[in-house]
């Protein structure tokens, strides 16, 4: 993991003063970041031609209930919205092939991931929710890729999940330059079964089917199958009964190899974890010992217990 991820970010939450006041939204916890993070910013309001400073912007209803326009919040006959699907359909055509994930900054009509205010032409707030245009661009020209909002990472749940999906999407995209095969693509998957386990049994099903071909389908339909299902399985964080059944599966290799001391200790720090006792770094660490123990490279290499850098405090919370 000593190569830096690349991520596609909001310009404002590396502190430059770019946003329409004049200002910035610099992020702590995006600095936070900049051990594991390569960054590349992107401010879609500055790069479809707007100026800094500038008039604030909001979305206004168009004249279809579908349609939302980019206008000046003060001056609705300034209009945006051409210039910057223009420059969105542009930049974002095919970025997941430049970056392994994308933070956003909330709450904007550019950036904004979700439920963003869209006002009446009359100015008063309407009851519809939209998408920021520059979002709505990178999100439909970009499926594979992990995108959050800064404000949601700080929630440890959903930044555990964002940075395990940008180092997975990672890991697929350098399967892929390397003249992928079957192997490989076996190899891929069994690195991922406890962890895709605990998100969706029946979906590590599925892509099980996927990688042994019955149908034998040409290979390149499958990687693109393939990966379609795994991104859209963990999009969603696992819940914890789904993570502990992975782990439970996990001590199952270990069950009849260690003494009755151990065994009871595993058991209740399984049980512990479950009733929120111990976080979830403790069990990960006790079954990476376990695995360290017995030199278990199958279960050393899953994913659900591979170690991040400490710094990051993932697991921490959870």
């Amino acid at each position: 993991m000593s190569e830096k991820l690349k991520i596609g970010i909001s310009t404002c939450l590396l502190g430059v003063n770019i946003r329409y006041d004049g200002g910035h939204k610099n992020s702590r916890l995006v600095n936070k970041f900049e051990k594991i993070f390569d960054y590349h910013p992107i401010c879609p309001e500055v790069g479809s031609g707007m100026s800094t400073p500038r008039p604030a912007i909001h979305l206004m209803e168009g004249d279809s209930p579908e349609e939302v326009r980019l206008v000046e919040s003060k001056n609705h006959e300034v209009d945006y919205t051409d210039q910057m699907q223009a420059y969105s359909e542009r930049e974002t055509k095919a970025l997941q092939d430049l970056v392994d994930g994308y933070i956003l900054m909330g709450k904007s009509p550019s950036c904004g991931m979700d439920r963003i205010k869209v006002y009446k032409k009359a100015g008063q707030p309407s009851a519809n929710k939209a998408r920021g245009l520059f979002a709505e661009k990178l999100l439909v020209n970009n499926p594979l890729l992990p995108v959050e909002e800064e404000g949601r990472l700080h929630d440890a749940v959903l930044r555990e999940n964002f940075i395990a999906r940008v180092y997975i999407f990672r890991e697929w995209k350098q399967f892929i330059a390397q003249e992928p095969s079957v192997a490989g693509l076996q190899l891929f998957h069994q690195k991922l079964k406890y962890k895709v386990m605990s998100h969706s049994p029946s979906a590590l099903n599925q892509l099980g089917r996927m990688v042994s071909n019955p149908d034998k389908k040409a290979m390149d339909q499958v990687y693109k199958e393939y990966i379609a299902l795994l991104m859209e399985t963990i999009k969603q964080p696992a819940k914890k009964n789904g993570i502990l059944n992975a782990l439970q599966h996990v001590y199952g290799y270990f069950k009849n190899k260690v003494d009755e001391d151990e065994k009871k200790y595993l058991l209740e720090m399984l049980e512990d974890y479950k009733e929120g006792f111990v976080p979830l770094i403790m069990v990960r660490r006790a079954l990476s010992h376990l695995a360290e123990k017995h030199e278990n490279e199958y279960i050393l290499q899953q994913n659900l217990i591979k170690r991040y850098p400490k710094h990051l405090n993932l697991y921490r919370d959870l």
